[in-house]
């Protein structure tokens, strides 16, 4: 479940000290989300390209069944219940919108300095959460993952002062 909702809603900078076990259940509890929302592939200078992340810690813990025994299994079921019936999570997903945080406010700045035009804080943050959507709907992963990792690639190139050849060629214009 964890895993699921982590690659829903792009949460990185997942390593062991982003975990917590509690130890009267086994239960594990995930910390520290301030790379949400795919921003770890959009304004870090070396993007996350990791979807799922599965350690081989947490591998290690799978065995010997591996991720084709429970691990799939479950993370079948929790994204077919989520695609079923969205509305609970998008509900959620849109307080984001209707309440940026601190931290997007101040990357929706940055972003709009670097595009060298105007991103308004709702358009920043429905981007952001337009994201999640998509996956929920049963976007092809791989293509939201590059087209944000892709935007962020010219947007790091522009902000560093680099000639974007790709951009007066035409490349990534849709």
């Amino acid at each position: 479940v964890v895993s699921a909702m982590q690659w829903l809603v792009g949460i990185g900078d997942r390593h062991l000290s982003n975990y917590l076990l509690h130890l009267p259940t086994g239960k594990c509890v995930t910390i520290d989300f301030g790379y949400s929302f795919g921003v770890a592939t959009s304004f870090l200078p070396v993007p996350e390209l990791v979807q799922l992340r599965l350690t081989p810690q947490l591998l290690a813990v799978m065995a010997p069944l591996g991720t084709s025994g429970p691990f799939r299994e479950m993370l079948t079921r929790v994204l077919t219940r989520l695609r079923q019936e969205p509305d609970v999570l998008l509900a959620a997903l849109e307080t984001f919108v209707q309440e940026p945080t601190l931290d997007w406010a101040t990357l929706a700045s940055k972003e709009s300095g670097q595009k060298r035009g105007d991103v308004s804080l709702e358009d920043f943050t429905r981007g952001r959460v337009d994201m999640a959507r998509e996956k929920l709907a049963g976007g092809n992963p791989s293509a939201i993952s590059a087209r944000y990792i892709l935007t962020s690639h010219i947007i790091w190139k522009v902000m560093n002062g680099f000639v974007l050849r790709e951009l007066e060629a035409g490349v990534g214009s849709s």
